[in-house]
């Protein structure tokens, strides 16, 4: 009769059969110390984007100035719904990607209150493009959407949303100059 071998999470503390836990690929034949179910949980979609973020910041030589904390808090503000179509991100389809309001090429950061989520066919849309340039050429991107957006800037920059308006036409204006 074959043994059946467990271990105990050290998240979840539960004992659970040694399939419950991945391979660890450091050592041969062993097995990691937290479960797969305790691991998901550590690793949600806003914890992913953020790694993503700060993996794609590395290459580029940018720092990251956001925390996962605040990432979670954005996805929990926008309760997963891409800020320019709203389409909503489900469990098992792809992670929202952190899009920069203002683009990185253009002098945008990584810090919180330049980021948005939106969905990978909105975010890769908009690709270089300013928000207000996006927003004239992507049918997707609704009026609601374009003000919800102004807002959050508002209150994550602590200026006034008509500000924030002249400043995302200004850069639009400057942006469509430099593209002719």
């Amino acid at each position: 009769m074959k043994e059946e071998k467990v271990r105990i999470c050290r998240l979840c503390s539960e004992i659970k059969p040694i399939e419950d836990f991945e391979k660890d690929t450091r050592i041969k034949h062993h097995h990691t110390n937290r479960c797969k179910a305790c691991k998901s949980k550590t690793q949600d979609k806003a914890a992913r984007a953020y790694q993503h973020l700060r993996e794609r910041s590395a290459k580029l030589g940018v720092e990251v100035e956001a925390t996962v904390e605040e990432i979670k808090a954005l996805y929990a503000m926008f309760e997963g719904l891409c800020i320019y179509c709203g389409e909503k991100e489900t469990d098992d389809g792809p992670t929202w990607h952190l899009d920069h309001i203002r683009p990185l090429s253009q002098g945008g950061t990584n810090h919180a209150s330049n980021l948005a989520i939106a969905c990978p066919s909105c975010n890769l849309r908009k690709n270089k493009k300013t928000v207000v340039t996006h927003f004239f050429e992507d049918e997707k991107f609704r009026d609601i959407n374009f003000v919800v957006l102004v807002h959050y800037i508002a209150y994550k920059s602590g200026q006034p949303a008509q500000e924030i308006r002249t400043d995302l036409i200004n850069e639009h204006a400057d942006f469509e100059v430099k593209r002719i």
